[in-house]
């Protein structure tokens, strides 16, 4: 049974003034209200949807709503309403301590307050022991000596500290309500200094991803103390012990940093959470702002990939027969123009020999290769043409050395599998999860049939065994050439130096989870850090700390490479291949052309 309390005012809706009503229909307007409560200490609880008129003409309050205080029950009237105002008429002391009691035991964050007052004078006494959270929009109606009708902002940043009152706007009889400028969360920007309880785990400030400058960690905890310079609040840390950010035990109960969220033993926290939807009912997450990729590390292997394909990968196929029909069309042309310089001077042996289309294909053939040739060319045209391909041809190998002396230096290792369904095919790798990773129950609880028959077959069987910190993990890697672990391949650098071993990621079997900072939840400064944050992305802070955090590696001193006799092999075989078909063409023709002349003879 939920405790609806509706706060009464001393009149009834027939004896209010028209001022008081056209005010009141400002506000509903101003704040798209779609319902309004009048609550009468002289009336039941009746007259449900009425509509109020002024001189019984004009139609002024849609829903209005009257309501005895108190009102137990399931709350009918409250659940009609998306967004309520409720009003109060006066500041007696009865007033006061039905909005005590109301504020201790309900939240009431989505509706709208109008209080109507003669005088602001005793506003601090009458909320003296009144909380009104920091994200209630609480308005004190003032009429002044010339019709207009002031509206003041009235809220408390905590219950600690003094109550806040801000000018919100007037309402003139000729113009109607002017009201601020500024946005909510624009006019309510600054938390004073106020402590609140940050749960962090052990390091979150140190370590070598926070002195380098990068990953995950360094990213939030800068725009942690942005956030805290901004809204100007004082983070009082917990360091955490627990490993993990959180999972759901049998019992209801949360491990790591959510398990603080949801006990209360915090208010928020500074990491990084994936988004998770059994999270979210625990704990209200701030803004998603950094997308972390986690993909199986295995240790890697000392076989390496050797193909004969690679000799043709540095160009693509199209490339490939570009210059395959280039060479073509140039020695047609290299041809032509022999063979009409052969008309002309028919005398000339030397020009007679070079007019067949053959001599003309290994010509150009020759000028691609940067090779000279034994027949000089004596037309300009030849002249020409053989210069424009020599062109060509310097600019073609220096392309394709390039990328093949890249194949020779630069080793790939053989990955075992490189997707989840070849792990799962595979059946001798096992996949390591963090004991407290939000990725236990991501495999657990997914409909991909691939993901779902891995964590049956590959991670169940083994979940007693898991790692309980992420290094644990990495360096079961190294002493295990079956095993996998997930893990984030923006924050590995961190362990680069505790490993014992070289880690090979397997980039397409991916899972991309979003994170973000939380809160308590219904947090009334939960408002207040989305609207932060959204600025600081909008303003690009976040993607600048982004690409900073990300980008920034440390100074690797590369060895030199030296060329391994397997990297040549595939080239070896195309040399002793090409010159055993060079041998046995040259025998070829001589024992042909032999043949041909005792024919003659």
């Amino acid at each position: 049974m939920l405790l609806w309390s509706f706060l009464l005012i001393s009149v009834s809706v027939s004896q209010l003034t028209d001022d008081t009503l056209e005010v009141m229909l400002a506000v509903q307007q101003h704040f798209h209200c779609d319902c309004v409560y009048v609550l009468d200490d002289q009336h039941d609880v009746t007259d449900i949807n009425k509509n109020v008129y002024v001189s019984q003409k004009k139609l002024i309050l849609k829903n209005c709503i009257h309501a005895v205080f108190p009102y137990v029950g399931k709350g009918p009237l409250f659940t009609r309403c998306i967004r309520p105002l409720f009003v109060l008429h006066g500041n007696n002391s009865e007033h006061r301590i039905n909005l005590t009691s109301l504020f201790s035991n309900v939240s009431y964050s989505e509706a709208v307050w109008l209080m109507f007052i003669e005088t602001h004078s005793h506003l601090e006494d009458f909320f003296a022991f009144i909380d009104i959270p920091f994200d209630f929009e609480f308005l004190i109606a003032c009429l002044k000596d010339d019709g207009v009708i002031n509206l003041t902002e009235v809220y408390r940043v905590s219950s600690t500290l003094p109550l806040q009152t801000h000018p919100f706007g007037n309402w003139v009889p000729s113009s109607g309500l002017v009201g601020p400028e500024l946005g909510f969360y624009q006019r309510r920007n600054n938390l004073q200094k106020l402590a609140l309880k940050t749960t962090v785990r052990q390091g979150f400030f140190e370590g070598e991803f926070f002195v380098k400058e990068r990953g995950r960690g360094y990213f939030f905890s800068q725009v942690w103390l942005i956030l805290s310079e901004y809204i100007n609040f004082t983070p009082q840390y917990e360091f955490s012990s627990a490993e993990g950010n959180g999972i759901r035990l049998q019992n209801g109960s949360w491990t790591g940093l959510v398990g603080e969220l949801q006990s209360g033993t915090a208010h928020l926290t500074a990491e990084g959470l994936s988004m998770t939807k059994a999270r979210d009912r625990e704990v209200d997450f701030i803004a998603p702002i950094w997308v972390e990729r986690k993909v199986p590390f295995i240790k890697a292997s000392s076989l390496y990939e050797y193909s004969w394909s690679n000799i043709f990968q540095p160009f693509t196929c199209q490339l490939w027969i570009a210059l395959i029909l280039t060479t073509i069309l140039l020695s047609i042309g290299v041809w032509l123009i022999n063979y009409v310089s052969c008309q002309f001077r028919p005398k000339d042996e030397e020009l007679t020999s070079s007019c067949t289309y053959f001599n003309s294909l290994f010509n150009v053939f020759g000028n691609i290769l940067n090779q000279g040739q034994t027949t000089a060319l004596k037309s300009s045209s030849s002249r020409i043409l053989s210069a424009v391909t020599y062109w060509t041809s310097v600019v073609i190998l220096a392309g394709y050395s390039a990328s093949f002396v890249s194949y020779l230096t630069v080793r790939h290792p053989i990955i075992p599998f490189s997707t989840f369904h070849e792990l799962l095919e595979k059946g001798t790798y096992r996949l390591g999860l963090l004991q407290y990773s939000s990725l236990m129950p991501y495999f657990q609880k997914a409909k991909d049939p691939v993901l779902k028959q891995l964590y049956k077959k590959v991670i169940a069987p083994h979940k007693e065994s898991t790692p309980s910190s992420s290094l644990e993990g990495l360096l079961r890697v190294c002493n295990d050439t079956h095993y996998a672990f997930m893990y984030s391949i923006d924050s590995i650098d961190k362990y680069s130096a505790d490993v014992t071993c070289q880690l090979t990621a397997v980039p397409n079997a991916k899972i991309q989870t979003m994170k973000s900072m939380a809160t308590v939840k219904r947090s009334p400064y939960l408002g207040l850090f989305r609207h932060t944050t959204r600025k600081l992305q909008e303003s690009g802070i976040a993607k600048k700390l982004l690409v900073h955090s990300s980008t920034k590696l440390p100074k690797i001193d590369v060895p030199l490479v030296i060329v391994a006799f397997e990297s040549v092999v595939p080239t070896l075989y195309v040399l002793i291949i090409g010159t055993i078909a060079a041998i046995t063409i040259a025998n070829v023709s001589e024992v042909l052309a032999a043949s041909i002349i005792c024919k003659d003879l």
